[in-house]
């Protein structure tokens, strides 16, 4: 309770004193994104979908079966051996 009451006195000094700076105004020009997603659209469309999905998927499968020969190699080890 002492700590927050300190906390509290440190935070309304420190607000005060900020509250005494202008206010900063940041505009960014977007038209470079809209050129690079334009880009990227059309790099999109282009791809075959097909094609792409039958890599990603086979890019997914071999990594759950490396998770999971790799876990179950974990368990075997962990059994103790007699």
């Amino acid at each position: 309770m002492i700590g927050a009451f300190l906390l509290d006195i440190i935070f309304n000094i420190v607000s005060g004193f900020l509250s005494l700076l202008p206010a900063v105004d940041i505009s960014v020009d977007s038209s470079a994104f809209e050129y690079f997603l334009g880009i990227c659209r059309v790099a999109v469309y282009m791809l075959p979908t097909r094609t792409v999905s039958a890599i990603l998927s086979l890019i997914v499968s071999l990594t759950i079966f490396r998770i999971v020969i790799a876990f179950i190699k974990t368990i075997w080890d962990l059994l103790p051996v007699v």
